[in-house]
């Protein structure tokens, strides 16, 4: 007999309504094959995975009785909704994950803090479970952390012939999203961004603080009140030497009317050198570590510089970097999923035909080779 199984109930459970006799009752199903009530994450499409015949009935008194022949399963159109998972005890259940998302064919549920011990009326543990972590799992993205702040953790790739970007981003979504990316899957809700935006890019030069690097202003903004109101946002990235963790920034919804090396040296207190703008176009496509929460962006960029032939002014990489974590972070499972993935992307470019090196080629290191190339 399986002692794992998805728990599905009223909505009112869900959301800690008042609840009668009638919403305490639940159905149980057998967790499908593959999912892990260790993992941080579930994240499936359930009425198409569970299996009726495995489920049965746990009335407001707590007892268990069979389902009625013909159960159905569905995701968001039944009586009942899947509201966590569960897991047969002596003295009742533990609860492991909780509904945070529900769509008509994907089922999210999460765990918020350790599993917790229900005694036999498991609707009432449930409802109180659900009205003591209201916070986290109904408002939208409120759990997301970023570990490591202010540090960008980002491994790089040269790769050594042309590349199709969109083609190499499309089969690696296929990859992903078809679940042969073991322990990975798309985060759910953000799969895919589509990015092409001009960068105005300055060196910063020599100043009192003593800080190397440089800052940017990128073409786009989150929150405009007119298309064509002037809002960009400014990044900053302080190194000394290219190399995988980089202290770095942005700064949203900046308005620059002006010129923008002015705008810059006014908002950063330093001296600016300017180097050539350039448009970056890419997918990030996220990816998301079930048994840790913690987000990965996977991309392949074409960065082009204004006006110049090509390939001089061509810069084409593949780049992976942590996002942030579904819950609390540790910053040791962020480097353990981060190599997992690394070596996960390898044998994607390698099945692809590329030949590649991991690199710390910053995009400042390319703009002040551009230079050199360009002026003598």
């Amino acid at each position: 007999m399986p002692d794992a199984f998805v728990a599905f109930g009223s909505w009112r459970i869900r959301f800690a309504e008042p609840l009668t006799a009638d919403h305490r009752r639940l159905r149980l199903f057998a967790l499908p094959d593959g999912i892990d009530i260790a993992d941080h994450s579930v994240i499936e499409d359930l009425a198409a995975r569970i299996d009726p015949s495995t489920g049965h009935a746990v009335e407001a008194d707590g007892t268990r009785r069979p389902l009625a022949p013909g159960a159905k399963v569905s995701n968001l159109f039944g009586p009942d909704i899947p509201l966590a998972t569960v897991q047969k005890i002596e003295r009742g259940y533990r609860i492991h994950h909780r509904l945070t998302r529900l769509d008509p064919a994907v089922v999210h549920l999460i765990r918020v803090g350790p599993p917790r011990d229900a005694d036999q009326r498991l609707a009432d543990a449930l409802w109180s479970a659900f009205d003591a972590d209201h916070l986290p799992l109904n408002n939208w993205e409120c759990l997301y952390i970023k570990g490591l702040p202010d540090t960008e953790l980002e491994q790089k790739f040269e790769i050594e012939q042309p590349f199709d970007y969109f083609r190499l981003c499309r089969a690696w979504w296929r990859r992903l999203d078809d679940g042969d990316v073991a322990g990975f899957r798309p985060q759910l809700g953000d799969e895919i961004q589509y990015w092409s935006y001009d960068n105005h890019f300055y060196d910063i030069a020599d100043n009192e603080r003593g800080d190397r690097g440089y800052v940017s202003i990128m073409q786009y903004c989150k929150r405009k009140t007119e298309w064509d109101a002037p809002m960009f946002t400014f990044k900053k990235k302080i190194f000394d030497a290219d190399r995988r963790e980089r202290w770095e920034r942005n700064y949203d919804n900046q308005w620059v009317a002006g010129d923008p090396r002015t705008a810059l040296e006014e908002f950063f207190g330093y001296p600016l050198k300017p180097l050539p703008q350039w448009r970056r176009t890419r997918f990030d496509l996220a990816c998301e570590a079930v048994a840790t929460g913690n987000l990965f962006m996977v991309n392949f960029d074409d960065c082009r510089v204004h006006g110049a032939d090509p390939p001089a002014g061509r810069l084409q990489q593949c780049e992976v970097e942590y996002l942030k974590t579904r819950g609390t972070p540790s910053e040791r499972l962020i480097y353990a999923d981060f190599a997992r993935l690394i070596e996960h992307v390898e044998a994607f470019m390698r099945s692809q035909g590329l030949a590649f090196r991991r690199s710390n080629y910053s995009k400042l290191s390319f703009l002040r080779d551009y230079v050199a190339a360009t002026t003598t």
